[in-house]
């Protein structure tokens, strides 16, 4: 199997569980949206409800941006497209499987992209962070208990055909 395309230094801060209210937290995500919710006057919740809502927009943009390239035939910059979101939901955490935010993203995509379109970026998303793997099938509508475990022996067939490829 060619080597990963990024680097997971955040996947272990993308798998635990983010505590944005706290400011004594670990993680630098957290101390920020708390000091600026007390900066800015408003509630923690409130503070959180808005980072939630940036960082969904931004996967939402991120998506359409590798659909469009997907359709151009343009894979490379769909690529990049998906890697910047891999990467922004393990460094910042804030949009969670099960909550509405993918809901909604996968139900604004549905128009934009046909099936197989979305089949194929939950694949790319799905080798570039596994742990996000959940969170990226929704976001394409898919239901993660279904497509994840899919996912998982596609890539551990490959890799084992790759295996015996090589001996």
């Amino acid at each position: 199997m060619p080597p990963p395309l990024v680097a997971h230094p955040a996947q272990d801060r993308a798998t635990s569980d983010l505590d944005l209210f706290d400011l004594g937290s670990e993680h630098p995500e957290a101390r920020l949206v708390t000091a600026l919710a007390g900066d800015l006057g408003i509630s923690d919740e409130r503070a959180v409800g808005f980072v939630r809502a940036a960082a969904a927009a931004a996967a939402r943009s991120r998506l359409l941006d590798a659909i469009k390239h997907l359709k151009e035939g343009n894979e490379v910059d769909a690529l990049v497209a998906l890697t910047y979101l891999a990467s922004l939901a393990e460094c910042l955490p804030a949009v969670e499987p099960g909550a509405a935010e993918p809901e909604l993203i996968a139900s604004s995509l549905s128009g934009a992209s046909t099936l197989e379109e979305r089949q194929k970026l939950f694949y790319i998303l799905g080798q570039l962070s596994p742990g996000s793997a959940p969170l990226f099938a929704e976001m394409l509508g898919f239901e993660a208990e279904l497509v994840v475990p899919k996912l998982n022996a596609d890539v551990k067939a490959y890799e084992d055909s790759q295996g015996a490829r090589q001996q």
